[in-house]
């Protein structure tokens, strides 16, 4: 009875190793199909530079319209001098 105990017991821990084995596997396929981090790293780079890029395009659109709005409040008050 106990080499039928211990028979099961190995055909057990058998089963249990290879499946073990096998999601090893599926594991480490899923990890080679992922990108590496470098990719990420990269990637969060280029957004990094392209939003310091866009920041500064915006403060500069802002000063733009800011000017642009003095100019216009000078050329109406020219204009409402003018029609008193």
């Amino acid at each position: 009875m106990n080499a039928k105990l211990s028979l099961q017991t190995t055909k057990r821990k058998s089963v249990q190793a290879k499946s073990q084995k096998k999601q090893l596997r599926k594991a480490d396929v899923l990890i080679d199909s992922l990108p590496l981090p470098r990719y990420f790293q990269m990637h969060f780079e280029y957004i990094h530079d392209n939003t310091q890029e866009l920041r500064a395009q915006v403060n500069q659109l802002t000063q733009t319209l800011a000017h642009v709005e003095n100019k216009l409040d000078q050329l109406l008050g020219a204009l409402a001098q003018q029609t008193r």
